[in-house]
């Protein structure tokens, strides 16, 4: 149920109907910064930046792993429909496929993050999951190099050289958002 607080002293608060206690500090100019649960504060909160909150988190990594997955639909398609059409303009196929696996890689990462089983210690099934994590960084760096050729040599079409970036530039929200969560490496015992 929901339970009412009352204020018995600046920032501190005790539990209408019972003997729980909440309070808070602020910075000198009045905002709010911590929040202390408990008689003795026994569990401290903290304020998050927005960049730090899970929904920021959750966004990026979702939005991220969509723009990979329209990589992975669209570019097999676009591949096939221009099959013996190369030209000497033509971007090397290792640009495509090197994107193209590097965002098999990042959902390979992310289905072994989502479905491991933490409760007693790193899985095997997330310790893959960190392998295919390092080897998203090789792959990232052999993207933007070619994104950054695409561009300079105007591989594609407009569209294509977009949809491309933006492949990279998920490609490195991935790699921050892994490295942020520790699971770029092994730092586990």
């Amino acid at each position: 149920g929901t339970k009412k607080w009352v204020e018995v002293k600046p920032l501190l608060f005790q539990e209408v109907k019972g003997q729980q206690r909440l309070a808070f500090r602020a910075d000198g100019v009045g905002n709010i910064t911590h929040l202390f649960r408990g008689h003795i504060p026994f569990f401290a909160f903290g304020k998050l930046r927005w960049y730090e909150t899970p929904a920021f988190h959750n966004t990026v990594a979702k939005i991220s792993l969509l723009v990979l997955l329209s990589a992975l639909v669209v570019w097999p398609i676009v591949a096939f429909r221009a099959r013996g059409r190369r030209t000497v303009q033509s971007p090397p196929r290792a640009a495509r496929l090197l994107a193209w696996i590097m965002g098999l890689d990042f959902l390979l990462v992310a289905n072994c993050v989502i479905d491991a089983d933490t409760d007693f210690g790193v899985s095997t099934l997330l310790q893959s999951g960190l392998w295919l994590a390092l080897v998203a960084v090789p792959l990232f760096a052999a993207t933007a190099w070619f994104s950054v050729r695409a561009w300079m040599r105007k591989y594609w079409s407009l569209a294509g050289r977009i949809h491309y970036s933006l492949v990279t530039v998920a490609g490195l929200a991935l790699l921050g958002w892994l490295y942020y969560w520790n699971l770029l490496g092994f730092h586990y015992k």
